[in-house]
């Protein structure tokens, strides 16, 4: 399902890194933990897509979907 997805968006898990891995498009949101170090390091895009919190509910639904709408609509071709 992973190889198949146009964007995958997930916190720090194994999950974000196998789509790293396997080339697909991602935003990670973290927490306490930090990007720079436990980030998607293989694809510059996801590396730059990295949402960096010290809180989750800092995050809005707005300003999520507003990163998905940009990203999914810089490439046409997901």
């Amino acid at each position: 399902l992973i190889k198949q997805s146009k964007l995958l968006i997930a916190p720090d898990t194994g999950l974000l890194h196998l789509s790293d891995f396997l080339g697909i498009k991602t935003i990670g949101i973290f927490g306490p933990t930090q990007a720079k170090t436990h980030g998607p390091f293989l694809i510059n895009e996801n590396v730059k897509n990295v949402i960096q919190l010290r809180s989750m509910n800092q995050l809005s639904p707005s300003d999520l979907y507003e990163k998905i709408e940009t990203i999914l609509s810089t490439n046409k071709t997901c």
